[in-house]
């Protein structure tokens, strides 16, 4: 009688445990995974490097502070947080040029899984603009993002 007991207890727990861990793992994907990383950190790793230097290659006048940032870490950059696109979280951090953040500033989002990067490039006396060419929800969530982060855009 205990051991059917147990067994049956033992039963209840595994049901209910498993689909936990399963959709503990669906949920905490590649994105969620970057919440709270720096994101030097974040484009160090695949498949966000390769999503950040493709959007970096197919544009033209990049700063040089930007180009060489993945390989040198010289510039300031902030830990990444989540933020949400209609049903996706995309991940997203600030960079900007050591010594001159008031005046250049570039606002980086990552779709859910890596694949994608996006940003928004400020440079005084310039017009702000896109890189890696966001579609018209991604470009409201990052001007939301960059509003609520307390920066200029």
């Amino acid at each position: 009688m205990i051991a059917k007991t147990i067994s049956g207890l033992a039963k209840a727990v595994f049901l209910i445990l498993v689909p936990c861990i399963v959709i503990s793992a669906f949920v905490n994907g590649p994105a969620s995974a970057r919440a709270g990383a720096y994101l030097l950190d974040v484009i160090r790793t695949e498949p966000y490097r390769d999503a950040w230097t493709r959007m970096l290659a197919k544009e033209h006048d990049v700063p040089s502070w930007i180009a060489d940032f993945a390989v040198t870490g010289n510039g300031v950059n902030t830990p990444s947080k989540m933020v949400p696109v209609g049903y996706r979280a995309f991940t997203f951090g600030t960079l900007c040029k050591p010594h001159d953040c008031a005046d250049n500033m570039l606002y980086v989002f990552f779709a859910p899984d890596g694949a994608e990067a996006f940003a928004k490039l400020v440079e005084a006396g310039k017009t702000p603009r896109l890189l890696g060419q966001p579609d018209a929800a991604t470009a409201s969530a990052m001007e939301e993002a960059i509003a609520a982060s307390g920066r200029r855009n």
